[in-house]
């Protein structure tokens, strides 16, 4: 089987191919695999020692390969080729290529032109193209909806991700925020949410924003709100990879997750996982992935702080949680292997 990971450069995406490959290889199951990112790329030969046939590719070679007749392709990007492929599976993930006409005018109405012509061309590629393949699989039931209203696709619900090696630590942090900063991760409200509730309560936070230059306004706010309250509430980790996050949870006693935008709550069922409470955003992705989530409104600090107020209190500690989402990753494998 060939997987199609070139538009995979980090964040989520990123998880969900690692989480796969990790699978291949513990299954024995080789794949070529192709990879755009010069980093992915070094980082899945130094972790599973040149086991994949690997192939460094670039944009204008991946758009000659969707015009080339295949079989047994994931196009893992949620992108299909433009010419048919036969027993081949698109795996969607982006929800910005599900968008509505009316929630793609956003972009327009806050001057983000590029990502509107972005959006929208990805979007008459799904419409035109979306036939070649014969499959499309996504994550939740929340997903396949809107593939269906949008472009009247009816995809199979093919979740998964792995499961974390559960380490016995010390608690050293009340909560902790797993997540890459983009937009919709909102950190800036939640750093709204723990000022305002560091004015009543001693807690400590931990964060994984990486220590970069781009997110210096969020690292200067971590800053200031520790200054302002004489002691290490945010204790920033930066960039940390998949067995440091495992380990981050197994010392933190809550999940904070107040993102405003997801396909698939892997970090919550990772977390569930290790033993935290989980608190998450009043949206669909939650509710679709773990029994007895505990919610708040992620646009509202106020919100956001009382309920983790209401964690330290000790409110949600009888409530029983559990993970919803089960894991369908040899479905997904076996749509797009090989015959024997």
């Amino acid at each position: 089987m060939e997987i199609e990971a070139s538009q995979i450069k980090f964040g989520g995406g990123k998880v969900l191919l690692f989480d796969l490959l990790d699978y291949l290889y513990k299954t024995n199951q080789n794949a070529k695999v192709w990879i755009e990112s010069k980093t992915i790329y070094k980082e899945i030969q130094q972790k599973y020692n040149s086991y994949f046939d690997l192939q460094h590719t670039t944009q204008l070679a991946t758009l000659f390969r969707y015009m080339k007749r295949r079989e047994n392709v994931l196009f893992f990007c949620s992108i299909p080729p433009l010419v048919k492929c036969t027993k081949s599976l698109v795996y969607f993930h982006n929800l910005h290529y599900a968008k509505l006409f009316s929630e793609r005018l956003y972009y327009l109405r806050n001057k983000q032109f590029r990502v509107f012509l972005k959006v929208y061309f990805y979007h008459l590629w799904i419409f035109l193209f979306k036939g070649n393949c014969d499959s499309w699989g996504c994550q939740i039931k929340d997903i396949a909806d809107r593939l269906e209203r949008v472009y009247n696709l009816q995809p199979l619900l093919l979740p998964f991700y792995s499961l974390p090696v559960i380490q016995i630590s010390e608690k050293k942090f009340d909560f902790c925020y797993v997540s890459y900063p983009y937009p919709h991760k909102n950190h800036e409200t939640l750093l709204d949410g723990i000022d305002k509730l560091a004015q009543k309560r001693f807690f400590t936070i931990a964060l994984t924003i990486p220590k970069e230059e781009q997110f210096a306004g969020l690292l200067d706010r971590i800053d200031e709100i520790n200054k302002k309250h004489h002691h290490k509430i945010i204790s920033n980790v930066g960039f940390i990879d998949r067995n440091e996050v495992f380990k981050l949870y197994c010392m933190s006693r809550f999940l904070i997750f107040p993102s405003t935008l997801e396909t698939l709550g892997i970090p919550l069922i990772e977390a569930y996982h290790c033993g935290l409470k989980v608190l998450s955003s009043d949206l669909d992705f939650s509710y679709a992935s773990i029994g007895n989530v505990v919610t708040f409104d992620p646009s509202n600090e106020n919100s956001i702080s009382k309920i983790m107020e209401n964690a330290l209190n000790g409110l949600y500690d009888d409530i029983k949680q559990d993970a919803l989402i089960p894991n369908r990753i040899e479905d997904i494998i076996s749509l797009v292997k090989k015959d024997n």
